[in-house]
């Protein structure tokens, strides 16, 4: 009798309450919006996962806490794009919700993976020979009556003040706009490796925070797994948008626009865990 019960714990801990995967609606071709959690649980609300308008890739980094580099699969997880939400059962934990979000998806796409270590082409992020030519943040001094800094609101008011640890991110026809207050060297090579679609480790020594504006010309073959619009969609609000084809520009590549920090990426390997997607079916079993 206790062991069944135990195994009914261990099925329950491992399944979301209810959850839904369907292919996300077609378009108008004139506005695009993606929403995809933050983590598993989600700090923006913790009793519910939301994935809108995202690949296979993007779920899977979620639930695997990886990287798009750290996956290898086919092609499909690329391409069909839909839309995931699951509540989340109250307390659960990090470990136990990625677990749920990996059956989830194994169970509606038949999938089947493994784990391998592999030296991964990186990029070391290091001092350059004239050195740091970044403005260092300083902290203004804060009232009682102020109220909580919250650096994602950043994101979503491109006009509003910067509070320190937030960075903007704004996209233009050809060319990429960076601009982040009081961030270190942890946030920043997180955005390097989000953009070069590869691994970037800090190895410059740098503890102090910095002020950092950036300009360069954006890798789309790089961002495969970040949740992009597919070719061809308008602007909307919410996502990244892609209008009409980018004209020539003169943005230099977020490698060499590094160098304006004082700072450069030299290549190197470092090893890491890659999943391996064995077997997945394109489209997901009905809910």
């Amino acid at each position: 009798m206790l062991l069944t019960i135990a195994c009914a714990g261990i099925a329950a801990a491992q399944s979301f309450d209810v959850a839904s995967l369907k292919p996300h609606p077609p378009g108008d071709g004139m506005r695009f919006m993606v929403r995809m959690a933050r983590g598993c649980p989600s700090p923006d609300d913790p009793s519910r996962l939301t994935f809108e308008n995202v690949t296979v890739r993007n779920i899977l980094t979620v639930a695997y806490n990886v990287k798009s580099y750290q996956i290898n699969g086919p092609a499909s997880i690329d391409g069909d794009r839909f839309d995931l939400t699951a509540k989340v059962p109250p307390g659960t934990g990090k470990e136990d919700c990625q677990k749920m979000l990996q059956n989830l998806v194994a169970e509606r796409f038949k999938m089947t993976v493994h784990h391998e270590q592999k030296d991964l082409p990186a990029l070391a992020l290091v001092v350059a020979k004239g050195g740091v030519k970044m403005k260092k943040f300083e902290e203004a001094p804060k009232s009682p009556d102020d109220p909580p800094a919250r650096p994602n609101a950043a994101m979503m008011n491109p006009n509003g003040p910067m509070p320190a640890g937030a960075m903007r991110m704004q996209m233009q026809p050809g060319k990429m706009h960076m601009n982040a207050t009081g961030i270190g060297m942890q946030q920043l090579v997180e955005m390097l490796s989000n953009q070069l679609g590869q691994p970037v480790v800090d190895e410059t020594g740098l503890k102090d925070k910095y002020n950092v504006e950036l300009e360069f010309a954006p890798d789309m073959s790089a961002m495969k797994g970040m949740p992009m619009p597919p070719p061809g969609a308008g602007p909307g609000g919410g996502g990244a948008g892609a209008g009409p084809a980018p004209e020539a520009d003169s943005s230099p590549s977020l490698v060499t626009a590094v160098q304006d920090l004082g700072l450069k990426l030299e290549s190197k390997k470092v090893p890491l865990d890659v999943v391996v997607i064995d077997h997945i079916e394109k489209a997901p079993a009905e809910n």
